[in-house]
């Protein structure tokens, strides 16, 4: 009787996987990644902290303590040591999966949930290779981008890990619901993460108070914000006082066109009234600049409505500093993008109301 001869397909995961978790013992943070292997590789670990070229081979001559977790080092270099890898080991043998490299950045696999169901889901998730390049055992649920009947599962399990990340009308009464599911997801949820982390350091606050550090830090700078407002106001009431020597009165009604330092549109406005009372009879042009941009805001007295009027007033300054405005006859804004010609729009503004009263 003749034999037949069967060749045992040994079997690599389908593509790299990346994943973060919590060393047991050290309590660190602790990044994995599970690398395709070739033919013979067998189990390999590597710590990209200490050497990322020395391969810690998982043999049992290897092993060099079990007492509270199984822990594997390098014979030759015994600080390239990994432990806690009995839930990983497990799942891989579980699946069959023969050749791996499996990198780590600390000295334990991090533990997870404590059993070796996470590790399972990862590397379905990434699928498994045999050695003659066709598919082992891996979950296709196609390539569909929609949420929609042209996926098919054997069951809803299949899908795994699920999370939506996007939601909008397309049409009258048609939403467009999108999500990654997955591996894909995982990496989604970990970016997320990492996200969250950065915040809470920039804002040196622990992850499960960083919520609460938000607001606080919000309601300081409205806090903060109100405070500039305060001290902007009185800057320029202060400046406001100083302009009101600097009016020109001609036919009993005074004249005034200047520059406020650090105003804003609100504090023109307020500016502008408070001048209105203290000089009676007048026609007012205020300007303030941040960067190239100009604000201009023009004030007549009730006495003086009919000759001059805001409106006109502020546009004939402001189309000397590239811009436009309006608003009532009493009070006018109006804003520019030429600062540069502000100087001399301010010195025209003596002659225009002079030729009108």
């Amino acid at each position: 009787m003749g034999t037949t001869a069967h060749s045992i397909v040994q079997k690599t995961i389908a593509q790299e996987i990346e994943t973060t978790g919590i060393g047991l013992h050290s309590g660190r943070k602790v990044k994995l990644t599970l690398k395709p292997a070739p033919v013979n590789t067998g189990v390999v670990f590597r710590r990209t902290d200490v050497d990322a070229n020395l391969d810690i081979t998982c043999l049992p001559e290897h092993v060099i303590d079990t007492r509270m977790a199984t822990t594997l080092a390098h014979p030759a270099n015994p600080a390239a040591r990994v432990l806690t890898i009995e839930h990983l080991m497990s799942a891989l043998a579980g699946l069959g999966v023969d050749n791996i490299i499996i990198e780590v950045n600390a000295p334990e696999i991090p533990i997870m949930d404590g059993s070796a169901g996470p590790f399972i889901y990862l590397l379905m998730q990434g699928g498994l290779r045999g050695d003659n390049g066709k598919l082992g055992r891996v979950l296709d649920i196609g390539t569909s981008r929609e949420l929609c009947g042209g996926t098919h599962v054997q069951r809803t399990g299949d899908i795994g890990l699920f999370k939506i990340v996007a939601e909008s009308g397309v049409a009258a009464g048609v939403r467009r619901v999108e999500a990654v599911t997955g591996l894909n997801a995982l990496t989604y949820l970990q970016g997320l993460e990492a996200t969250v982390d950065a915040a809470a350091s920039t804002l040196k606050a622990p992850t499960a108070e960083l919520t609460t550090r938000i607001v606080s830090t919000l309601e300081q700078i409205k806090t903060l914000e109100k405070e500039v407002a305060q001290l902007k106001g009185k800057l320029a009431s202060n400046q406001g006082d100083e302009l009101l020597g600097q009016a020109v009165e001609v036919q009993g009604v005074k004249i005034l066109a200047a520059q406020l330092e650090g105003a804003d549109a609100k504090t023109l406005r307020d500016t502008l009234d408070k001048l209105k009372d203290k000089l009676k009879s007048a026609a007012i042009v205020l300007a303030a600049v941040d960067g190239d941009k100009v604000q201009l805001a023009a004030g007549v007295t009730p006495d003086t409505l009919g000759k001059v009027k805001a409106g006109e007033l502020v546009n004939f300054v402001a189309q000397q500093v590239g811009g436009k405005g309006g608003g009532k006859p009493d009070m006018a804004m109006a804003g520019g993008t030429d600062a540069k010609g502000l100087p001399v729009a301010l010195a025209s503004v003596l002659t225009w109301v002079t030729e009108r009263v």
